[in-house]
């Protein structure tokens, strides 16, 4: 790939941004998130906590036991990016081409800044200290690097052109990344990245043969755990 097209990626990911942004709105209160079929209502407190999850008890009149977890998924994520304030109906407006114009000086002014802020760093001059604490960091900085090209190239494996770009809610990282909430019988789990549910999992056979309310009572079983998980990441972010 070329500077031009290089450039061009880096205008389109940061009208995207841009474009993000611009819907922002603080949130100060619960948001809660149905999917469009009804089955699931999911409730995200303004700090992206987890509240509430409730399954409909004749949930198997609308979706098949194995769309379930996806079903959830979806409006967990729904939900959890507006908790952070984000306009989705803006965004996949947008992304359809349909929402409200970025400026374009603004865009041309954000990646002139990006720019001069890292060509500055690398000309700064630097400590031998500092640059030895870089040196020791590499490891950690490749690893990280090959973790987020398995994740794109995990992305990139199960979507088509039509499929892109994706809502920010729709990100499922590898499985090496996060934690995973379990309930004592280990059919119905939550992936905690970075404090946020990113997946979640039913066992479909298990499901089969369930209600709603015995759902619905799995997911409060997982939600009176994850506060415990979330601590836990952020003290280890905070320590990197």
């Amino acid at each position: 790939m070329g500077p031009d097209e290089l450039m061009a990626d880096l205008d389109r990911e940061l009208r995207n941004v841009l474009g993000a942004l611009a819907t922002l709105a603080p949130v100060t209160e619960d948001v809660t998130v149905s999917d469009e079929r009804g089955v699931v209502q999911v409730t995200v407190r303004p700090d992206t906590t987890l509240a509430a999850i409730s399954v409909v008890p004749a949930w198997q009149e609308k979706v098949e036991p194995g769309e379930l977890a996806g079903v959830v998924g979806e409006a967990l994520g729904r939900a959890q990016a507006k908790a952070m304030g984000f306009d989705i109906d803006a965004l996949e407006a947008s992304e359809a081409g349909q929402g409200p114009e970025v400026d374009e000086a603004q865009v041309e002014a954000t990646r002139d800044a990006l720019l001069r802020e890292k060509t500055e760093e690398l000309l700064a001059p630097i400590s031998e200290d500092t640059l030895q604490a870089r040196v020791d960091a590499l490891p950690d900085m490749i690893e990280g690097l090959s973790r987020r090209l398995d994740v794109e190239t995990l992305k990139m494996q199960n979507l088509t052109d039509a499929d892109l770009p994706q809502d920010p809610a729709d990100f499922v990282p590898d499985e090496s990344v996060g934690d995973w909430v379990h309930t004592d019988s280990r059919m119905v789990g939550v992936r905690v990245v970075a404090g946020l549910v990113s997946e979640v999992s039913i066992k479909e056979s298990w499901a089969a043969g369930r209600s709603g309310n015995a759902l619905t009572e799995s997911f409060n079983e997982i939600i009176e755990r994850l506060p415990a998980v979330v601590a836990a990441q952020n003290k280890q972010g905070d320590s990197l």
